[in-house]
């Protein structure tokens, strides 16, 4: 009888399991839909809702173990680039707030408005880890992308978990992307065309 519960226990988990990941790529193809502008359809420059499941990352936060240090990563991006807290932003210190995200889905520096509390952060995914992409990939709400946010430290409170994010179709840094950039007026430019995303530089979170 021991031997039949856990057989039928392991079959339950494989199937919870398989649910899972059924769930995690149908909300994975929806949100890159959302962002490439394909569905629901929408020209670059406009906006569309994602649902984001929201954490934070303290790169900068002075003090911590080799272990967290790992976590966190260093203060750059996936390219080497400064990385900007919200704190910062909030204050009027950097036109954008820092993302790490999953490279698959978001190109380089993609823009997205985050909620948060009463006001709005412009958000830009410049960032990755290893939870936020490929196998390792870890999805807490079910459809709900998740996004980490770079703050200050540990102690900031992320406002509310889950949002309804305004992804901006096509405003984004990646010039190797297949989406369409903008220009500084706002406008569609042609750029060229490759695929991949560099992940040199990567957090290993």
């Amino acid at each position: 009888m021991k031997r039949i519960g856990l057989i039928v226990g392991g079959l339950s988990t494989a199937i919870a399991s398989v649910a899972a990941l059924f769930v995690a790529k149908k909300s994975a193809t929806a949100t890159k839909n959302a962002v490439t502008g394909v569905s629901p359809s929408a020209p670059p420059g406009s906006a569309n809702t994602i649902t984001l499941h929201l954490t934070g990352y303290w790169p900068f936060q002075a003090g911590l173990t080799a272990a967290e240090r790992k976590m966190e990563g260093a203060p750059v991006d996936r390219k080497g680039k400064p990385l900007y807290t919200a704190e910062a932003f909030l204050a009027g210190k950097a036109d954008h707030v820092s993302l790490s995200g999953d490279p698959d889905i978001f190109p380089y520096g993609q823009k997205i408005n985050i909620p948060w509390g009463d006001k709005i952060l412009v958000g830009r995914v410049t960032d990755t880890g290893g939870h936020f992409h490929g196998l390792g990939k870890v999805f807490r709400v079910a459809g709900a992308e998740p996004i980490d946010v770079c703050v200050e430290s540990s102690k900031t409170v992320i406002p509310k978990k889950t949002v309804d994010a305004a992804v901006i179709v096509g405003d984004h840094l990646d010039k190797s992307s297949k989406q369409l950039a903008l220009d500084k007026a706002g406008k569609p430019q042609t750029v060229a065309v490759g695929d991949g995303f560099d992940l040199l530089g990567a957090e290993d979170v």
